[in-house]
């Protein structure tokens, strides 16, 4: 996991209020984010019983990495498309 994760930016925060959802605001600041990551690598985690945030950055093309064995959590770790 570490080479996955080491030396690329980590996104600690993103929310967008309701009245602004559905707008492409959340879509524009991830990807304004995700741009200025080291060689384009980011990563980040959300909560794995959040399905709108699951499947915002799966239709992102957000990938999901394999958890570890022994490690299992309520957390999901994203990486930034390659």
């Amino acid at each position: 996991m570490d080479e996955l994760l080491v030396g690329a930016m980590e996104i600690d925060e993103l929310g967008v209020r309701g009245h602004a959802r559905g707008t492409g605001l959340g879509r524009r600041l991830l990807s304004a984010l995700a741009g200025t990551a080291p060689g384009g690598r980011a990563w980040l985690l959300t909560w794995d019983q959040a399905a709108d945030t699951l499947a915002f950055y799966r239709r992102r093309a957000w990938t999901e990495p394999e958890p570890l064995p022994g490690h299992e959590t309520d957390v999901v770790v994203f990486l930034a498309p390659r």
